[in-house]
């Protein structure tokens, strides 16, 4: 079980409608700072939503605080210690072209675009997570469809040695479950 001491974290202050909407109308001036002031804010919407989702699922799905941590890290350059189970659903899209246009048009591309293959990220993670796993622990990784063999053969060459490969709700590879 996770410790109690863990907390909710929520990075920055969310700006206001009001506020949202000042920048768009500051937009429309040709001045560089509004130019600035609205491109920032159109990049922390697209690190923000991610975060927000979770803590929102976190809420609805009433998991208490004290229960889990959320922040934003580029994988585990931000994490400390060891953790019973890491949920992780890595940027995994290796090709652009068949992507359902809603994900480009709603999710920023870092969220889905995982390298040539779609296996970068993949492999970065895998080769950093282990040490932030407590002994007996377990890591769940969400892949694409056709990832399946591929991954398999980065656990092993990573020195996993005990995993096994779950379906989806339509009967296709789609996570593994990796013990630590």
């Amino acid at each position: 079980m996770p410790e109690d001491k863990f907390n909710t974290l929520i990075p920055g202050k969310p700006l206001s409608e009001a506020e949202k909407e000042a920048l768009r109308k500051s937009n429309a001036d040709a001045s560089a700072e509004a130019q600035r002031m609205a491109a920032d804010q159109r990049a922390r919407d697209e690190r923000e939503a991610p975060i927000e989702g979770v803590i929102a699922d976190s809420i609805k799905n009433k998991l208490p605080a004290r229960r889990y941590r959320v922040c934003r890290s580029d994988f585990f350059s931000n994490i400390k210690g060891q953790f019973d189970v890491i949920l992780a659903n890595p940027p995994y899209v290796g090709s652009l072209h068949h992507l359902d246009p809603e994900v480009k048009k709603y999710e920023p591309r870092v969220a889905y675009y995982g390298g040539r293959g779609g296996l970068s990220a993949i492999k970065r993670f895998l080769k950093e997570a282990r040490p932030f796993v407590k002994p007996g622990g377990e890591i769940w990784m969400e892949f694409g469809m056709s990832q399946k063999t591929a991954i398999q053969g980065i656990l092993r060459r990573l020195g996993y040695r005990s995993f096994s490969f779950r379906r989806d709700q339509y009967r296709r590879p789609r996570y593994v479950v990796i013990r630590v």
